[in-house]
């Protein structure tokens, strides 16, 4: 049960991560980089490791 929900939070992680730099790439586009849109891009790529991490260490149990 534990490894399906950490399988499912990784994967949701994931999605985010690149759903977060979807949208500064968008806000990129429109000129509106500030502070608060730079840091989008970072939180991003975190939240993508932060899921595979937690799929591969799962999966190699």
């Amino acid at each position: 049960m534990q490894s399906t929900v950490n399988i499912i939070i990784g994967l949701l992680c994931f999605i985010l991560g690149i759903l977060i730099i979807m949208l500064y790439n968008i806000e990129k586009k429109e000129k509106k980089q500030g502070l608060y849109f730079s840091r989008f891009k970072n939180a991003g790529i975190l939240l993508i490791m932060l899921g595979f991490t937690l799929i591969i260490r799962e999966i190699s149990k």
